[in-house]
């Protein structure tokens, strides 16, 4: 068969896309960018960030909004490079149809799996999508008269789909979403052994190309549609934002708490993270009082929308509310705070910082007698 030469321009132009949208995100966003151009969680949430209790509510657009959103500048070239280079290969083997269906389709593989996975967790970032483009390419390249370049290739894309799909199921995980990795990997090597069984040797495209057009034609639209209900969505998260600290401004040593929590709680009163730091401080002042005043508000403000913006802050409170009263020596109460707290996991985890306070006190893994 004589290769036809694809000009992958679909590769060129969602990555031109991916970038607008990060512009977007900052330009538009509600929350100052923090760090390495970080959006806030909720200029995140508003341009159709992945979260299950939204999701569950009726905003199905999240799903197919989240594959085009990034969390940092870090997060759009790492995820950029990786597109690019397998964009740039696989849309010449497959034709620009099926590349756009396999991204597509393995983007909403991998927010379904992530939703189910990590639903206390806001999901953006197009690496569901990127992952089934890996994996249907590693079945793609067994079309390929064999070589050493054929083996190098198809060992390095095996080895990087392990690396990027273990850590779930090994109990790892940190911040990166890997049931977005799974769920696209998965979707991929279906798509890719679906391809290969039916791809005749004399074809340089794989089979049912009509169909693959009228299902990128209805991802095409199922976008547009997503970008509309962003737009219509997006002023609901305004006074959400000015409730917040901005990402920015969040105090990152005990100095910078002591001199900063009074003032920023005054601004912001409605923000549980700063009713946590203000308790932090009061406890250090002696005010207990004071501090368990704040620690019941922020159990208080963080609910709903707030949850989904702080979804490990609970947690956090809940521990540094049991700290505070084993310090005054109510040890019932302190242990019956801290037992949930010291045995979460995910979301609902402490950091090791606080975590480690707890054990110090002796409040992690003993039963306390009524």
């Amino acid at each position: 068969m004589t290769r036809r030469y694809v000009v992958p321009w679909l590769t060129f132009l969602l990555m031109a896309i991916f970038s607008t949208v990060f512009a977007l995100e900052l330009q538009y966003g509600l929350q100052p960018a923090g760090p390495g151009e970080t959006p806030g969680v909720i200029s995140l949430l508003s341009f159709g960030g992945l979260n299950w209790s939204l999701v569950r509510d009726g905003e199905l657009y999240r799903m197919l909004a989240a594959p085009f959103l990034h969390g940092s500048r870090e997060h759009l070239v790492s995820n950029g490079i990786a597109f690019m280079l397998l964009g740039y290969s696989l849309e010449r083997q497959v034709g620009r149809a099926w590349f756009f269906c396999i991204f597509a389709a393995g983007g909403l593989a991998g927010s379904v799996l992530s939703v189910c996975l990590t639903p206390g967790s806001v999901g953006v970032g197009a690496s569901g999508g990127i992952m089934a483009m890996m994996a249907a390419r590693f079945l793609v390249t067994f079309r390929i008269p064999n070589s050493r370049a054929k083996m190098r290739s198809q060992w390095v894309t095996l080895v990087l789909l392990v690396l990027d799909t273990y850590p779930l199921f090994s109990g790892g995980g940190g911040h990166v979403d890997y049931g977005a990795h799974v769920g696209g990997a998965a979707f991929g090597l279906v798509v890719g052994i679906l391809l290969l069984a039916g791809w005749r040797d004399s074809e340089t495209l794989p089979p049912f190309r009509l169909e693959a057009a009228a299902l990128a034609v209805a991802g095409v639209i199922g976008f547009a549609s997503t970008g509309y209900a962003v737009v219509q969505n997006y002023p609901q998260y305004a006074p959400l934002a000015g409730q917040l600290l901005p990402v920015a401004q969040i105090p990152h040593t005990t100095k910078d708490m002591m001199a900063k929590a009074r003032q920023l709680s005054a601004k912001y009163p409605n923000d549980p993270l700063l009713r946590m730091m203000s308790a932090q401080v009061k406890t250090a002042k002696g005010d207990y009082q004071g501090a368990e005043e704040d620690l019941r508000a922020g159990i208080k403000l963080d609910k709903g929308m707030v949850a989904i913006a702080y979804p490990t802050l609970d947690a956090s409170i809940r521990a540094v509310y049991a700290l505070l009263l084993h310090q005054e020596g109510r040890t019932p109460e302190a242990f019956k705070l801290a037992g949930p707290v010291c045995a979460g996991q995910g979301f609902d985890a402490v950091g090791p910082g606080l975590l480690g306070e707890l054990r110090k006190a002796d409040l992690c893994g003993h039963t306390q007698a009524g």
